[in-house]
């Protein structure tokens, strides 16, 4: 299942956990607000990279490949905006 709704946020200084296929980063205008703007989290499983045409389907090393900055990604029930990808 994947989330269709609306943005539920924006992530800057993200990166992605390709071992746990997630995003870590500081969320920014959580539309539910349940975090602060700045707060460090982690999404659950990315199931979609919008207007790519790969969906999760045990495929994480691809995901890692199309995710960039301007992306929006869905897991099961949120969809977030990726800003500014961290240094490394």
């Amino acid at each position: 299942m994947v989330y269709e709704g609306p943005l539920t946020g924006r992530l800057e200084n993200w990166f992605y956990d390709k071992e746990k296929n997630r995003i870590i980063g500081e969320i920014f205008d959580d539309s539910r607000k349940r975090y602060d703007d700045g707060e460090l989290i982690w999404t659950t499983l990315v199931v979609e990279v919008v207007g790519q045409p790969f969906k999760h389907e045990g495929q994480t090393l691809l995901i890692g490949e199309i995710i960039k900055e301007g992306s929006t990604i869905r897991t099961e029930r949120q969809s977030y905006l990726l800003g500014k990808k961290a240094e490394e």
